[in-house]
């Protein structure tokens, strides 16, 4: 699942067409389904994103428990 962030702001500015809760209810349902192998995305240097909200969202994942968490960083074109 690319949910990216577990930070409303960092979710909002990503321009991802989903809130939070919706986000969070997706993972809370394959949970409830019981299904045996599921990852969750996670990207580092958002806009907005600290040091602090970064780990958050990376301990709110792992209490979901996930197969694998894949990080990825961010890329900004406008730096090429």
């Amino acid at each position: 699942m690319g949910i990216q962030t577990l930070n409303e702001l960092e979710l909002s500015k990503t321009g991802r067409q989903y809130s939070m809760d919706v986000a969070l209810q997706a993972i809370n349902n394959i949970k409830l389904m019981n299904f045996r192998n599921f990852n969750i995305d996670l990207i580092y240097g958002l806009e907005y994103q600290t040091k602090e909200s970064w780990l958050d969202s990376l301990k709110k994942t792992i209490q979901f428990a996930p197969n694998s968490i894949n990080i990825l960083s961010r890329c900004n074109p406008a730096s090429y």
